[in-house]
Parts: structure tokens; sequence; C-alpha cells
């Protein structure tokens, strides 16, 4: 069923008005929602799931232009049609760069309506809602399918709303409130009880702008390690919290405070400090601990496109690809033009490589290792503990003193300091 707000401040026009479409729109399948300004009508966006918008422009407490603009920012795929007593270029301008998809003049006739929602509702293709599934798992699916569409992304645990946007399969941006880009995409793929809405445009007009050049699965890591680090926060905020409601007269331990957790925290017997049960000295252990779970190693990802970008610039036509992936199940993280048959190749290949040679009694592999290939290509592979960088380049475009002496040096640093950030 699809769901119609239609906000207006003249309460009674606006019911004759729903009573009509009612009238051309068959009930069973279409649901009216009646608002009388912008502000009770970000209400019912926030508690109902609404496919479609009318809007008159002059309102009190919040008017049109100012619910266009949240509509916008925090719900930017639902079509939107303005009613209005005055119109001049100027007003559709602006009205169109604040998402409204038509404008009509009031009074509208009914019929008129009708027809103006039909159309709008002809260019898109709802997919449904989908439920059960993870964020990160159902945009895997939209990447690998090649689909442009919006992810309308909804919280059902405190009923915020994040969307997406894909053009032939790559996330161009995404939104969580006043967040835009990679920090919002990181953020909603957290969420964990959604329910997911998809509109597919049969006529996409204006490219969106792109605010996303991060790779889907650097994203997807992120945000896993972001959430792993915020609940490894969480639980130890927990046991201190019951620790200082509990503490009385006998002295407190790390162990004491924390059974079970020393490996989480990288503690030891040396460095258990014994210390007086007064609040205030919880209170300062509490901060370090939460500061050694914060500091676990965290991957740059920003320092390693900007070395990628570098790389590209320095070699030219002759980088034909680049892609760092995780050893353990060969996830992409960073890459151009990556490709990924021949990266899961390379990652069983170098594996195989490195048990052959300590089963042998002969020295590992290096920093690098080269493969020298048909038609002027070569394959430069860097192990890097979990991570493994390969290099495509074509060797007739390339001179290999650059390569080795200058290239790789500088990604070997750069790696480490995306580490280390």
């Amino acid at each position: 069923m699809k769901n119609f707000l239609f906000v207006d401040d003249e309460i009674h026009l606006t019911g004759i008005v729903i009573l009509g479409l009612k009238n051309l729109f068959d009930s069973k399948k279409y649901a009216f929602f009646q608002a009388a300004n912008g502000q009770e009508a970000l209400q019912i966006l926030e508690s109902k799931q609404i496919d479609f918008v009318v809007t008159d422009l002059s309102m009190p407490v919040m008017n049109g232009l100012q619910l266009l603009a949240h509509l916008q920012s925090h719900f930017p795929s639902i079509p939107v049609v303005v009613l209005s007593g005055y119109s001049s270029d100027r007003i559709e301008a602006r009205l169109k760069k604040l998402g409204c998809l038509k404008l009509l003049s009031k009074p509208v006739h009914v019929v008129q309506l009708a027809d103006a929602i039909k159309e709008l509702l002809n260019k898109t293709e709802v997919g449904g809602v989908i439920q059960n599934i993870s964020v990160g798992g159902f945009l895997q699916l939209i990447e690998m399918e090649g689909k442009t569409c919006r992810v309308k992304v909804r919280n059902k645990t405190n009923l915020v709303t994040g969307w997406f946007e894909f053009e032939n399969g790559i996330l161009f941006d995404a939104s969580y409130g006043d967040i835009r880009g990679a920090p919002a995409a990181q953020k909603i793929i957290g969420w964990d009880n959604v329910e997911i809405t998809t509109t597919y445009h049969k006529n996409q007009g204006n490219n969106p702008k792109r605010r996303i050049t991060t790779q889907l699965m650097a994203l997807l890591l992120n945000s896993m390690h972001q959430k792993d680090e915020d609940s490894d926060v969480s639980k130890c905020t927990q046991y201190i919290q019951a620790t200082e409601r509990s503490a009385s007269t006998k002295n407190t331990t790390h162990a004491d405070i924390i059974p079970n957790k020393k490996d989480l925290l990288n503690l030891n017997q040396e460095n258990t400090l014994k210390i007086e049960p007064e609040l205030s000295g919880i209170k300062i252990l509490h901060h370090n601990i939460i500061d050694q779970v914060r500091k676990e190693p965290n991957m740059n990802i920003q320092k390693l496109n900007e070395t990628i970008e570098s790389m590209t610039r320095d070699l030219g036509n002759g980088l034909l690809a680049t892609d760092i992936w995780t050893v353990a199940d060969g996830f992409s993280i960073a890459g151009y033009n990556p490709q990924a048959k021949a990266s899961a190749l390379f990652n069983q290949l170098t594996s195989y490589l490195n048990d052959t040679l300590q089963g042998s009694g002969f020295p590992g592999l290096g920093k690098y290792y080269m493969l020298d290939l048909l038609d002027n290509k070569l394959v430069v592979i860097l192990p890097m503990g979990e991570y493994r960088w390969g290099i495509l380049v074509d060797s007739s475009k390339v001179q290999l003193g650059l390569l080795l002496n200058i290239i790789i040096p500088r990604i070997i640093d750069a790696f480490e300091e995306a580490l280390t950030d």
C-alpha cells in the first residue's frame, strides 16, 4: 500500500480533495494522511512510510519551502507536488532545486492533481519494502546487480531514516540527518533493526552529485570495525558503572572490575594496578580502559585512496589496475579498476608460496614479488600481514626503476601510516 501525505492549513478544502482522490484511486492500495503545517508533516514522516507528498507553500509554524528543504535532506526519494496560489519562473526554479517535481496552481482540480500524481508515480518503480536483511548485505546485492536506484533505510528502533543513492551499481551518496557522504553511509550500515525500501528510476534526469568515492566493501569493513569498537567501549562502561555502584571498602583491581576481559583490553598481570575504592579512582581507571580499547589498530581507508590516486597520476595509463584486499576473505578495501577474480587468484597463490617456502626451508617472501605476464603485463604483489596489495601495469608504458625504487617504497610507507593512524 502507498501512503500519500497532504500538507495544507486549509483543512476542510484538503479533506474535499482527498475525498475526490479516494474515488479515483483504489482504496485497498492507497492511504491518505493529512497535516496542517510542515511541523505536523514531519511527525507523520517520522512515524509512517510515506510514498508521496502534496504540500502548500503558505502555512503557519513551518511553511512549504522549509518542509521541502527538510524533505530534500532527509527524505529525498519521496516525490513532491507543490500547490500554490501564485507562481513565477523564479519560484519554480527555486522549488525545483528543493526537489519539487511539479507545481500546480490553486485551486487545483482533483482530476488534474490525480493525473499529476499518476504521472510521477509512473516515472519510478518502487521495489517494495524489505525486512530481515542486513543493510550491508542488501547494498552488496545492489552493487552486484548494477542497479540505479535510491535505497531508503528506516531504523525501526529509533524511527530515524537514512538513504543511499546508486548509479549503475556504484554508491554515489548517502545521507543520515545532516550528515552526508561516507560518514553517513558507515553509520547507516551499522543499523540492525531496519526496514529497507528501494526506488528504481526509469527516467533518470540529472546525475546525482557523487560524494562517495570509497569502495562499498571498504565502507562495510569500516562500519563493522566501528560497531565492534563501540560495543567494546559500551561493555567496558557497563562493567565500570556496576563497580562504581558496588564499590565500598575493599581494594579493586582491573581483574575485579572486568572479569575475563584482560584479552580485550590487552592487560596482563604486570600492569594490573591496585587502586583505592574511591569513585574518583574508579572513574580514572574507567577512562584509561576506554582509551585502551579505542587505541586498537584501525585502517585509514582515505589514506590508501589518496596513495592510489597518486599512483594513477605518476604511472598514467601504464597503471592498469590495483587492489588492496584482506587475506582472510579476499574482500577489497580500496583500489583502482579492481579485478575481483584476479585478486582471489593472487591471494591463493601468495598463501601457497608462503606455505611452500616455509615448508621447504627457503627464505620467506620479502616485501613484494613480481610476475612477468604476456603482452608486456607485469604483476606486483605486496604481502602486508593481514592484507595484500596487488598492482597490474603495462611494462611498456612504465619505467621499472620508477615502479621499484619510488612507487613501491611509497605505497609501503603509506600502508604502514594508514594502519597506524
